[in-house]
């Protein structure tokens, strides 16, 4: 019975706080609306005599003073308040209870600006329906001491006004205005609301900004837009409200449309901006004002809840117990508490079943790389990394209000009990991070031996912020957070060691260890962390081999190296190690290294600076002419050959300054010239491969159509565009190899080779330029120049009739079947695209009785043999297929009858009807 009589006694409460929880919002904004009103009051005052028309802010401020006092701005105040108390209470009540319910829709999840915008428009038509009567009395109160004495209302405060209003007026007088009134408001709130949220978001979730700053900066943005957005509403709203009948009982306007309408004709767009400093003043401190209350009035109300739930936290937990109520007893009691949070970035694990540890799960291997590839690493700008780890520490800080002092510095250190919230943990990983992409900016960009102790400083920084990370992770995370944190901290480790270069065998083994918790992290998480997991293992390998080779003691090999020279964050750990290795190797084979062979001569080697360098571009042109060379893609052989580029510039460079400081020596001198030649057309014949190979890439894409991905398909220009270059670059060859006196037969046959290449380049360049001119619709252009590229396809075919290349001879025989169909389907399609109703206006245009004198060859005359229906070459004259119209042919007829009485008529005489001419005395009297 007692427990029956509680329950009784709490339905009641249970009822109470349900409604004190719906009517909150629109409680909380009334009262902070009023609130606003009170301090706002007297330059709205102000912004309602400019818009009648009395003068600028100054001046109206004078005059209200001089004649009525200081009591004159507060006039109307009680309507203010009233209006405040209506329509402020229903638009932020309703914003924030159809706010609650979209984000319910929306699975918790922050709101896009448009539906902001539109739940903005509804709340302000709600809230201007409900506060429309309290806008009239205003309005008519501020307005009231602008007409003459005759016509004032004279109306006491807000309440008499509504009633005076329905006595004289009617009911639906409170409503005159509504219309601009509800269009207005619609427009403030869409301004207001929705661009206060939203900026909320932008200064606290983006950047970082602290309470006070979030509220007076989005309160800023929130009134500057409500004043833009409402200021012509307001305008013609307060022409309606204000506006009185003349003397017949006519209202100057109609309605809004009619009074804007006639305020745009009269005064252009911009007078609806009338006042808008005084009005932006007045709009911008009341949203700001409005937002600040409503702030601290939740503040204070969340104090109060926390104040009243302090016991009831500090009681011990009791057990719900069976009653009469049974399991609805339980269910009333549970309903009222709000669900709990989803374990978006935690898991509870119990312990006993009474004590709960909270574990925090991230995914490290995809904050990293997702961090990494946004913000620089993608282009290997470790600054811009860097920047971005210590932007990030900053709004962790200000966010979590884990600050370490303003005006004292005071350290404080993220320990166990700590560790409350996911984002500490970000913090042990971001310094990390921090820490390692300012070691490996000073590593990319060259250190001497003072710079390589603060990297090693660095290295040493990012390995402990990782070890604590590790740690932290172990304590308070889940386990795959604690496995994906130990090996962070295992790859930090094994990155100092391998830095330092004194113990390699640990450097290995924290790497071995790295890759077996990745290998199997890969066996149970989703396809995407499979994906990154298999990325990490495979920036591990490399390393593993290198310590691997390192202490076997074995040599390594170049190509080994090679193999293990990759791109990306990881890689440039060992690059430079690599480089060094590589140099050294080549440094020692470079040694037996005498001369330089080209095409049956050789060429002496005295500079060490020399022969590295070309024994540098050997392995390269090993590496990209080997067997496995059909397996490398297109990217990795561009990559190659840039480097191939840059080593012989660099043998270019070393050879010329050999040459500058030679002396006069002829014997050396021509030495290092004919190595200068044999270099420079080395690098000449490389270039050509290069632009072949870019050739096939783009041949490769120029039948393609656009795929998923909205790949670039290939134009003929472009090809146009490199068959030019590999022209240049076969002539710059061929001058090159023959500027020499005595040439032998290798050189001669290189000559002969490359002229024959050289005009195949060219019966390729004409056949895509002829594609070019078929697809812009120039048949006959596009018909000669495929009938040129054949004509030089057969000539290069007949000098290579007894040639040993297959390869080129196949290709070119290709080439003159693709010239000959192109041009029977550009023939054909010439035919088919004729304009038939030009050409017979054309015809018809020209006709004429006469016979023509130029002879004319028509097609349908001539079937029997073949005449090119596109004309000849060096005529624009048109086609000639059909005569039209057929030509006039004589028919015999009758004779016309006047033709047979001609003779029979006479015609009257118009002699004195004709002007006579007028004769001088001279002339008159010599007859």
């Amino acid at each position: 019975m007692a427990d029956a009589k509680q329950q009784q006694q709490q339905q009641p409460q249970a009822a109470a706080s349900g409604v004190w929880k719906t009517a909150k919002p629109f409680a909380n904004g009334g009262v902070s609306g009023m609130l606003a009103t009170c301090v706002i009051q007297p330059i709205d005052m102000v912004k309602v005599r400019i818009q009648l028309g009395e003068g600028s802010a100054a001046t109206v401020t004078k005059k209200m003073l001089a004649n009525e006092g200081v009591g004159s701005f507060y006039k109307g105040l009680s309507a203010g308040l009233l209006r405040q108390a209506t329509y402020t209470t229903a638009r932020l009540g309703s914003f924030r209870v159809l706010t609650n319910k979209a984000v319910e829709a929306n699975d918790g999840k922050p709101l896009p600006l448009v539906q902001k915008a539109f739940i903005g428009l509804t709340a302000g038509a709600i809230g201007a329906c409900v506060g429309s009567p309290a806008d009239l009395a205003l309005i008519r109160m501020q307005a009231d001491s602008t007409l003459p004495a005759a016509q004032r209302r004279n109306y006491k405060n807000a309440f008499h006004a509504l009633y005076r209003i329905v006595a004289d007026e009617g009911v639906l007088a409170l409503w005159k205005g509504a219309g601009p009134t509800v269009v207005r408001a619609m427009a403030l709130n869409m301004g207001m609301l929705a661009s206060y949220d939203q900026s909320v978001e932008l200064f606290r979730d983006r950047l970082g900004a602290g309470e006070i700053y979030t509220v007076l900066g989005a309160s800023a943005v929130s009134g500057f837009f409500a004043s833009a957005c409402s200021l012509p509403f307001d305008y013609v709203k307060t022409q309606i409200q204000k506006m009185q009948p003349d003397a017949s009982g006519k209202y100057p306007y109609t309605g809004s449309l009619d009074c804007a309408m006639k305020t745009l004709k009269a005064g252009g767009p911009f007078k609806f901006y009338t006042g808008f400093p005084v009005y932006c003043v007045r709009i911008a401190p009341h949203v700001m004002m409005t937002w600040i209350f409503l702030n601290e009035i939740q503040k204070l109300e969340n104090a109060s809840s926390a104040a009243a739930l302090l016991p009831l936290l500090a009681a011990p937990p009791q057990p719900p117990q069976a009653t009469d109520g049974g399991v609805l007893a339980i269910m009333l009691k549970t309903s009222d508490q709000p669900p709990p949070p989803p374990p978006s970035d935690m898991e509870v694990d119990a312990t006993g079943g009474e004590k709960s540890i909270v574990r925090f799960s991230i995914n490290v291997l995809e904050l990293m790389r997702e961090a990494q590839m946004q913000h620089g690493l993608r282009h290997g700008d470790y600054t811009r990394y860097r920047r971005y780890c210590s932007t990030r520490l900053r709004r962790l800080y200000k966010s979590l209000k884990f600050l370490h002092g303003r005006v004292k510095y005071t350290r404080k250190n993220i320990t166990e009990s700590t560790v409350t919230d996911a984002r500490f943990l970000h913090i042990v990983f971001y310094m990390a991070e921090r820490a390692w992409s300012h070691a490996m900016e000073k590593k990319t960009a060259g250190t001497n031996s003072q710079q390589r102790i603060y990297m090693l400083g660095r290295f040493r920084k990012a390995v402990k912020w990782a070890t604590l990370f590790s740690h932290l992770c172990s304590l308070k995370g889940d386990s795959r957070t604690s496995l994906e944190a130990e090996a962070y901290a295992s790859y930090m480790k094994g990155t100092l060691l391998f830095e330092q270069e004194k113990n390699i065998e640990a450097a290995m083994t924290n790497f071995k260890n790295t890759r077996a918790i990745y290998e199997e992290l890969g066996k149970y998480v989703s396809i995407e962390n499979q994906l990154l997991c298999r990325q990490r293992i495979e920036e591990v390998e490399p390393m593993i081999g290198f310590c691997s080779r390192k202490l076997g003691g074995s040599a390594l090999q170049a190509h080994e190296l090679l193999d293990l020279e990759k791109e990306g964050p990881a890689y440039d750990l060992f690059k430079a190690k690599i480089e060094a290795v590589l140099s050294e190797t080549r440094s020692q084979q470079a040694a037996s290294m005498t001369e330089f062979s080209w095409l049956g001569r050789r060429f002496p080697i005295t500079n060490a600076k020399t022969r590295v360098s070309i024994l540098k571009v050997q392995q390269l042109e090993r590496d990209l002419n080997g067997a496995a060379t059909e397996s490398i893609p297109a990217d990795k052989k561009l990559a190659i050959f840039d480097k191939i580029f840059s080593a012989y510039h660099d043998t270019r460079s070393c050879i010329r300054n050999d040459l500058a400081s030679a002396g006069n020596s002829e014997n050396i001198r021509d030495d290092l010239s004919g190595l200068d030649k044999a270099v420079s057309a080395v690098l000449g014949f490389r270039t050509i491969e290069r632009n072949q190979l870019l050739v096939s890439i783009a041949k490769s894409k120029f039948t393609k159509n656009r795929d998923e991905k909205n790949e670039k398909i290939t134009k003929p220009e472009e090809l146009v565009r490199l068959y030019d270059l590999l022209i240049q670059n076969t002539t710059d060859l061929t001058d090159l190899i023959s500027s020499g006196r005595n040439k032998n037969e290798e050189e001669n046959a290189f000559i002969q080779e490359y002229e024959l290449k050289g005009l195949t380049f060219r019966a390729e360049r004409c056949f895509y330029l002829a594609k070019s001119y078929s697809s812009t619709g120039k048949r006959a252009e596009a018909y000669a120049l495929f009938c040129h590229a054949r004509s030089i396809a057969d000539s290069a075919l007949q000098q290579l009739a007894n040639s040993s290349d297959k390869a080129l001879v196949q290709d070119l025989k290709v080439l003159s079947d693709n010239c000959r169909s192109n041009s029977c389907i550009e023939h054909a399609t010439g035919i088919m695209e004729e304009s038939v109703p030009e050409k017979l206006s054309k015809g018809v245009s020209t006709m004429s009785l006469s016979e023509d004198k130029r002879k004319e060859d028509f097609l349908l005359d001539m079937l029997e043999s073949y005449e090119s229906a596109l004309g000849e070459s060096n005529t624009k004259l048109p086609c000639c297929i059909a005569r039209f119209p057929p030509p006039f042919q004589s028919v015999p007829c009758n004779p016309i009858v006047l033709d047979m009485a001609y003779n029979a008529i006479e015609f009257p005489n118009i002699e004195n009807r004709m002007k006579k001419e007028k004769k001088g005395l001279l002339s008159r009297f010599w007859g």
